[in-house]
């Protein structure tokens, strides 16, 4: 709110006052005269003086002096237009305390869309720290170069993530869209091959079209000795014309995208759903992925990645098919591959 004018807004003030009278002798609640106390002393004391007595801030005492000047006494004594106490049904109430209980990594935003609530997410997340289901965490500044690429199959995140089946070692191949955050594939094996990555590339450019750049981190399935070209993936990239990009050592930000996937499945899908076989647990993660891509996400302005990605224009199906020919028609054994 502005501030007002000091020589103006005096006259009118003590006009005003004068016409209230005593606080004191008044019948007026214990909030309101304490609100004319603070007021009175404007004109006889610096802004800084009153404020630090009452222990308030600038803005809330020029919001109480023009609320008063503006509105009167009247606009002194209104109470707050917002109900008291938590809008959300009860009903509604105990079906997201069931599904935080199940789950407790999705959110308040997540949860309104889910149940369809009408209440605004904070309000969701005001009911959930009620009932102890948030996990207060320390606050840490932190200041990422975020980016992304301006359309889908400009830039595709790939990486890899491990872990245990019947005590064995299981990995799990990510691609993921980096304009929509639209999950492209995701494979679970037994190895963590160069090949198998490869196999996943052909099946998901085959799907989905022919990606201009392929972001991965420095494994040894992407990147070469040296920095040269691998066999498997490092070929096929270059037999179809995609351009690999890599991160900066120790710096697995750069594949953050890729990275939160592997984060949701560990805490989704991996520490939740409990399967026997790998077969299994491959039609288990394809749902999973299906449930994923149709979620709202907060860095797409609350769409899904299957609406973003589906409705962004990308590369026709006929150019698509035609670089896929060209690639297949082209040797494995063109010259130039390093180490």
């Amino acid at each position: 709110m502005d501030k007002p004018t000091t020589r103006l807004d005096t006259k009118k003030l003590r006009k005003t006052l004068k016409e209230i009278g005593s606080p004191r002798r008044s019948k007026l609640p214990e909030k309101t005269k304490h609100r004319l106390r603070i007021i009175s002393w404007y004109g006889r004391k610096t802004v800084e003086t009153i404020c630090r007595f009452f222990e308030i801030s600038k803005s809330w005492f020029y919001r109480l002096l023009n609320t008063l000047l503006n509105e009167g006494l009247k606009g002194l004594t209104k109470r707050p237009g917002r109900p008291r106490g938590s809008t959300i049904p009860e009903a509604a109430a105990h079906e997201i305390k069931r599904v935080r209980e199940a789950n407790p990594r999705i959110g308040s935003r997540r949860l309104k869309w889910l149940l369809q609530l009408r209440p605004h997410h904070a309000t969701v997340h005001r009911l959930l720290r009620s009932l102890g289901l948030v996990k207060e965490r320390p606050y840490r500044r932190r200041v990422w170069k975020r980016f992304r690429a301006e359309t889908p199959n400009q830039r595709w995140q790939t990486d890899i993530t491990e872990t245990l089946l019947d005590g064995r070692s299981l990995y799990k191949v990510t691609l993921v869209d980096d304009h929509s955050n639209y999950r492209l594939a995701s494979r679970l094996s037994w190895e963590a091959t160069g090949a198998k990555i490869s196999r996943v590339l052909r099946k998901a450019m085959r799907k989905h079209g022919v990606p201009g750049e392929l972001l991965s981190d420095n494994g040894a399935q992407f990147r070469g000795r040296k920095g040269g070209e691998t066999k498997d993936v490092g070929l096929l990239c270059r037999r179809y014309g995609i351009k690999q990009v890599f991160t900066s050592p120790n710096h697995p930000q750069t594949i953050g995208k890729a990275e939160h996937a592997h984060r949701d499945d560990k805490m989704e899908f991996f520490d939740l759903v409990e399967f026997e076989t790998i077969e299994e647990g491959q039609r288990m993660l394809d749902l999973f992925d299906v449930w994923q891509n149709g979620c709202p996400n907060r860095g797409l302005e609350g769409r899904s990645p299957a609406e973003v990605y589906g409705n962004a224009s990308r590369p026709s199906t006929g150019s698509t098919w035609a670089r896929l020919r060209r690639g297949s028609e082209s040797s494995w054994s063109t010259p130039g591959r390093g180490g």
